[in-house]
Order: C-alpha cells, then sequence, then structure tokens
C-alpha cells in the first residue's frame, strides 16, 4: 500500500502544471468533457503500462534531442489540429459546445495526441524509475489513480473556462499557444 501511496503522490505533483495538463484544458474547451475523459482513461490505462514495463527502456534508448524534436513537432501539431477545428467549428459564438469525438476519428486523434504528449514526459519517466524500484502492479495502480486525478481536474478546469469565455476563443489562443510552444522546443533543440 505505500508504494501505491508513494506513486501517487510523485506522480500527481509531477503532473500538476504539466503539458497534458494544458493539452487537456484546452481540449475540454471543444470536447465534450465525458467523452474527453474517457478517451484520456484509455490512453492513460496504454500509457502507464508502457511506462511501468518498459518506460525505462525507453528513456535509455531515446537521446534528449530525439525527444525535443517529437516534442516541439507535437506542439505545432497540436496547434494546427485546434486551429483548424476552431475554422470547423466556425467563428459563430453560438457554435454548440463540444466536438463530437465518435465522429470522423476524432477520439483517435484527440487520443493520440494525448499519448504522443505524455511519452518522454516527467511523469512517465517518474513512473518508470518508481517502477524499476517498487512493486510493478502498485507503481501502476499509484500512477494511474494520480493520472486520472491530474486530469480529471483539467477537464473540470478547462470546461469551467469555456463556460465563461467562448469556446471558438480559448480554442485558438490555445492553437496559438501549441505552435509557439513547438517553435521554442524546436529551437531549443537545435540550439543544443
Amino acid at each position: 500500500m505505500v508504494d501505491v501511496a508513494v506513486s501517487f503522490g510523485s506522480v500527481f505533483i509531477s503532473e500538476l502544471g504539466d503539458k497534458t495538463q494544458l493539452l487537456v484544458v484546452s481540449l475540454a474547451a471543444s470536447v465534450k468533457p465525458s467523452r474527453l475523459f474517457a478517451v484520456i482513461v484509455a490512453a492513460l490505462v496504454v500509457l502507464q503500462t508502457v511506462s511501468v514495463t518498459i518506460g525505462a527502456a525507453i528513456a535509455a534508448a531515446l537521446a534528449a534531442a530525439a525527444g525535443g524534436v517529437i516534442a516541439g513537432a507535437l506542439f505545432v501539431g497540436c496547434g494546427a489540429w485546434m486551429a483548424w477545428t476552431s475554422r470547423e467549428r466556425g467563428t459563430s459564438d453560438d457554435a454548440p459546445h463540444g466536438i463530437d469525438v465518435a465522429r470522423n476519428g476524432s477520439a483517435l486523434v484527440v487520443g493520440a495526441m494525448f499519448i504522443a504528449a505524455e511519452v518522454g514526459d516527467k511523469t512517465m519517466f517518474t513512473t518508470a524509475a518508481l517502477a524499476a524500484d517498487r512493486g510493478v502492479v502498485q507503481v501502476w495502480l499509484g500512477s494511474f489513480a494520480a493520472m486520472v486525478a491530474a486530469l480529471g481536474l483539467a477537464v473540470v478546469a478547462g470546461r469551467s473556462i469555456s463556460e465563461r469565455v467562448r469556446p471558438a476563443s480559448v480554442q485558438r489562443r490555445a492553437a496559438g499557444v501549441f505552435i509557439a510552444l513547438g517553435v521554442v522546443t524546436l529551437v531549443d533543440v537545435t540550439m543544443s
């Protein structure tokens, strides 16, 4: 039980303010929260399993520069996708809240974005390190619960923001932030 608690605390703290939380807050403005949460939970099952079983091997094999290029490209891609979907929903502020993640493979896109954002992230490395030192099942349970809790908070925060600010406006601004983060990440990698 101690390993579950240590894993929960470590991963929860690592996830607070993380880029995947920003991604989830942004997505909650345009994806129905219940469906977004379901996609996140499904993605977390995969991610936490990867983290505890082969996360350490991925960390050793993935050079820091390669991880930076992947992260930068991901951010630019997420920003472009958000900008495209905000255009698709139109400029009308009366547009209904929520992209149907069941249509046009959007659930796969959201899940892939989330998984790609988390691969090589500090929470993945935290989970892998804990699994190397503690019980795999206990670490999986604690880290999974921590990620669900932290990202559940992000869904609630994103939904709350979108109720106060027009969803299309939130999505366009988030697209700009993601593209800027991607460019900064890519520039940082090339300067290193």
